[in-house]
């Protein structure tokens, strides 16, 4: 909801960004109070602790995730999941954001279709028995921007866990 662009990776940068954050918290709820009927005595009980980051560093993986995999609903072989979510590119300098609404068909699986999240994705052929799960998995900016959503992060991690604990070692060398 308050949108701040700049480098997850540097720590006076995030620092600044989320007193920034915090500001524009502070001036919506000023302006609800004075536009919004019944927000006249709305007040701020708690914010989250840090900024919810949605890019940054991802590893190289045996499989990326991009844009065409997602619309047009490609399988996998070594699926561990079923992607269901639109290409959800948020403006990374803070202008605003896409909705469902203002999607358009290239942008979007077919409806009723889903695409294959990978296990490729979340291995990488240089670190052996390291496998990842979520938006650090090996993606485009744009096939990350479709995985990234809970959902998805949460099959990723049931399937990289269920591959660690497969009865041989590792479950994923067929892969390579």
């Amino acid at each position: 909801m308050c949108p701040v662009s700049g480098n997850p990776l540097d720590e006076e940068e995030l620092t600044r960004l989320s007193v920034q954050a915090r500001r524009q918290v502070v001036q919506y709820v000023d302006l609800w109070r004075r536009e919004m009927p019944g927000f006249e005595t709305a007040e701020v009980e708690q914010m989250g602790f840090w900024l919810g980051i949605r890019e940054s560093r991802r590893i190289s993986g045996l499989k990326t995730l991009d844009a065409q995999m997602v619309v047009k609903a490609v399988k996998q072989p070594d699926a561990i999941g079923h992607g269901f979510w639109m290409v959800d590119i948020h403006d990374p300098k803070g202008s605003g954001h896409t909705t469902w609404a203002d999607q358009k068909p290239d942008t979007m699986p077919p409806v009723g279709e889903s695409y294959h999240i990978p296990l490729g994705m979340c291995l990488n052929a240089h670190i052996p028995n390291l496998a990842v799960a979520g938006r650090c998995a090996s993606s485009t900016h744009e096939g990350l921007a479709s995985v990234r959503i809970q959902t998805h992060c949460m099959a990723m991690g049931q399937g990289v866990g269920t591959c660690a604990h497969w009865p041989w070692t590792p479950a994923w060398t067929w892969l390579v």
